[in-house]
Protein backbone atom coordinates (compact mmCIF):
# COMPACT_ATOMS: atom_id res chain seq x y z
CA UNK A 1 0.00 0.00 0.00
CA UNK A 2 3.02 2.45 0.63
CA UNK A 3 4.29 1.65 -2.69
CA UNK A 4 0.87 3.03 -4.19
CA UNK A 5 0.79 6.00 -2.71
CA UNK A 6 4.21 6.85 -3.47
CA UNK A 7 3.52 6.21 -7.21
CA UNK A 8 0.68 8.55 -7.02
CA UNK A 9 2.28 11.19 -5.24
CA UNK A 10 5.04 10.29 -8.24
CA UNK A 11 2.55 10.95 -10.57
CA UNK A 12 0.82 14.06 -9.27
CA UNK A 13 4.15 15.71 -8.49
CA UNK A 14 4.86 15.16 -12.30
CA UNK A 15 1.49 16.16 -13.48
CA UNK A 16 1.53 19.11 -11.81
CA UNK A 17 5.54 20.64 -13.40
CA UNK A 18 4.01 19.19 -16.47
CA UNK A 19 1.02 21.22 -16.23
CA UNK A 20 2.48 24.62 -15.26
CA UNK A 21 5.09 24.08 -17.87
CA UNK A 22 2.57 23.35 -20.33
CA UNK A 23 -0.14 26.01 -19.82
CA UNK A 24 2.61 28.60 -19.32
CA UNK A 25 4.47 27.98 -22.82
CA UNK A 26 2.24 30.11 -24.26
CA UNK A 27 1.25 33.70 -23.46
CA UNK A 28 -2.84 33.98 -22.65
CA UNK A 29 -4.80 36.09 -20.62
CA UNK A 30 -4.76 35.28 -16.74
CA UNK A 31 -8.25 33.53 -16.74
CA UNK A 32 -7.55 31.39 -19.21
CA UNK A 33 -3.85 30.28 -17.44
CA UNK A 34 -5.58 29.48 -14.13
CA UNK A 35 -8.45 27.94 -15.64
CA UNK A 36 -6.24 25.38 -17.60
CA UNK A 37 -3.82 24.73 -14.80
CA UNK A 38 -6.64 23.95 -12.61
CA UNK A 39 -7.89 21.02 -15.63
CA UNK A 40 -4.42 19.59 -15.67
CA UNK A 41 -3.93 19.89 -11.75
CA UNK A 42 -6.94 18.30 -10.61
CA UNK A 43 -8.08 15.88 -13.90
CA UNK A 44 -4.33 14.35 -14.41
CA UNK A 45 -4.27 12.62 -17.41
CA UNK A 46 -7.85 13.33 -19.05
CA UNK A 47 -6.65 17.06 -18.60
CA UNK A 48 -3.81 16.73 -20.96
CA UNK A 49 -5.93 15.30 -23.29
CA UNK A 50 -8.83 17.99 -23.47
CA UNK A 51 -5.99 20.62 -22.86
CA UNK A 52 -4.24 18.56 -26.07
CA UNK A 53 -8.04 19.36 -28.56
CA UNK A 54 -9.17 22.85 -27.16
CA UNK A 55 -5.98 24.32 -25.28
CA UNK A 56 -2.78 24.52 -27.27
CA UNK A 57 -2.76 27.74 -29.96
CA UNK A 58 -1.58 27.75 -33.66
CA UNK A 59 1.09 29.31 -34.09
CA UNK A 60 0.88 32.86 -35.38
CA UNK A 61 3.40 31.79 -38.02
CA UNK A 62 1.60 29.07 -39.68
CA UNK A 63 -1.41 30.80 -39.41
CA UNK A 64 -0.08 33.94 -41.52
CA UNK A 65 2.33 31.72 -43.79
CA UNK A 66 1.64 32.79 -47.36
CA UNK A 67 1.76 30.37 -50.11
CA UNK A 68 4.76 30.51 -52.46
CA UNK A 69 2.84 32.19 -55.20
CA UNK A 70 1.10 34.44 -53.09
CA UNK A 71 3.91 35.58 -51.26
CA UNK A 72 5.72 36.23 -54.61
CA UNK A 73 3.03 38.47 -55.57
CA UNK A 74 2.67 40.27 -52.80
CA UNK A 75 6.59 41.00 -53.09
CA UNK A 76 6.03 41.74 -56.43
CA UNK A 77 3.43 44.18 -56.08
CA UNK A 78 5.76 46.18 -53.26
CA UNK A 79 8.54 46.17 -55.35
CA UNK A 80 6.25 47.88 -58.26
CA UNK A 81 4.55 50.03 -55.53
CA UNK A 82 8.12 51.45 -54.10
CA UNK A 83 9.19 52.32 -57.93
CA UNK A 84 5.87 54.56 -58.45
CA UNK A 85 6.07 56.01 -54.96
CA UNK A 86 9.70 57.17 -56.62
CA UNK A 87 7.66 58.60 -59.17
CA UNK A 88 5.36 60.73 -56.86
CA UNK A 89 7.37 63.87 -55.22
CA UNK A 90 5.87 66.59 -58.10
CA UNK A 91 4.31 68.54 -55.52
CA UNK A 92 2.56 70.63 -57.70
CA UNK A 93 0.39 68.14 -59.38
CA UNK A 94 -2.63 68.45 -57.51
CA UNK A 95 -3.36 64.56 -58.21
CA UNK A 96 -0.56 63.68 -56.32
CA UNK A 97 -1.64 65.09 -52.80
CA UNK A 98 -2.84 62.09 -50.97
CA UNK A 99 0.12 60.18 -51.98
CA UNK A 100 2.44 62.68 -51.03
CA UNK A 101 0.54 63.07 -47.82
CA UNK A 102 0.17 59.36 -47.12
CA UNK A 103 3.33 58.41 -48.71
CA UNK A 104 5.19 58.10 -44.71
CA UNK A 105 2.10 55.54 -44.36
CA UNK A 106 2.71 53.60 -47.43
CA UNK A 107 6.11 52.73 -46.80
CA UNK A 108 5.86 52.57 -43.51
CA UNK A 109 3.09 49.14 -44.37
CA UNK A 110 5.38 47.56 -47.17
CA UNK A 111 8.35 47.72 -44.87
CA UNK A 112 6.69 46.43 -41.35
CA UNK A 113 3.78 44.25 -42.89
CA UNK A 114 4.96 43.46 -46.50
CA UNK A 115 0.88 44.64 -46.76
CA UNK A 116 0.97 47.06 -50.25
CA UNK A 117 -1.26 49.75 -50.80
CA UNK A 118 -4.00 48.25 -52.94
CA UNK A 119 -5.87 50.87 -55.44
CA UNK A 120 -9.53 51.18 -56.66
CA UNK A 121 -10.42 50.84 -52.97
CA UNK A 122 -13.47 53.05 -51.61
CA UNK A 123 -14.09 53.56 -47.61
CA UNK A 124 -17.22 54.57 -46.64
CA UNK A 125 -17.81 55.49 -42.88
CA UNK A 126 -21.19 54.67 -41.40
CA UNK A 127 -22.69 56.29 -38.50
CA UNK A 128 -25.56 55.02 -38.10
CA UNK A 129 -27.17 51.35 -38.55
CA UNK A 130 -30.06 51.40 -40.79
CA UNK A 131 -27.60 53.06 -43.38
CA UNK A 132 -25.22 50.52 -42.96
CA UNK A 133 -27.37 47.60 -43.71
CA UNK A 134 -29.22 49.76 -46.56
CA UNK A 135 -26.08 50.00 -48.26
CA UNK A 136 -25.19 46.59 -47.22
CA UNK A 137 -28.41 44.65 -49.01
CA UNK A 138 -26.98 46.76 -52.09
CA UNK A 139 -24.00 45.95 -51.84
CA UNK A 140 -24.63 42.38 -52.27
CA UNK A 141 -26.78 42.76 -54.76
CA UNK A 142 -24.67 44.60 -56.97
CA UNK A 143 -22.14 42.07 -56.48
CA UNK A 144 -20.98 40.20 -60.02
CA UNK A 145 -18.22 37.28 -58.70
CA UNK A 146 -17.59 37.31 -55.39
CA UNK A 147 -18.42 38.32 -51.80
CA UNK A 148 -16.03 39.31 -49.13
CA UNK A 149 -17.52 39.98 -45.72
CA UNK A 150 -16.26 40.05 -42.61
CA UNK A 151 -19.00 39.50 -39.75
CA UNK A 152 -18.48 37.47 -36.85
CA UNK A 153 -21.77 36.87 -35.86
CA UNK A 154 -25.70 37.41 -37.26
CA UNK A 155 -28.14 38.05 -34.85
CA UNK A 156 -31.48 35.27 -35.31
CA UNK A 157 -33.25 38.31 -36.15
CA UNK A 158 -35.08 39.70 -39.05
CA UNK A 159 -31.89 41.40 -40.45
CA UNK A 160 -29.65 38.10 -39.61
CA UNK A 161 -32.59 36.28 -41.65
CA UNK A 162 -32.63 38.61 -44.65
CA UNK A 163 -28.84 38.62 -45.13
CA UNK A 164 -28.54 35.37 -45.08
CA UNK A 165 -31.39 34.92 -47.25
CA UNK A 166 -30.14 37.16 -49.87
CA UNK A 167 -26.78 35.71 -49.55
CA UNK A 168 -28.01 31.88 -50.28
CA UNK A 169 -29.46 33.49 -52.69
CA UNK A 170 -26.06 35.18 -54.43
CA UNK A 171 -24.73 31.52 -53.60
CA UNK A 172 -26.92 29.79 -55.87
CA UNK A 173 -26.26 32.67 -58.52
CA UNK A 174 -22.71 31.33 -58.58
CA UNK A 175 -21.24 34.07 -56.91
CA UNK A 176 -18.06 33.26 -54.32
CA UNK A 177 -17.94 34.02 -50.70
CA UNK A 178 -15.18 34.80 -48.01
Amino acid sequence: MAIFGSILDAIIIINTILAIITVFRTPRDIAATWAWLLVLIFIPIFGFIVYAFFGRRLPKSSLLRLSGSAKKQVKRQIKQQKQKLGKFNDKENPNNKIVNDSQGLVKFFMNTASAPLLGHNEIETFTNGPDFIKQLFTDFRNAKSSINIEFYAFSHDKIGRQILDLLVKRLKKGLMFE
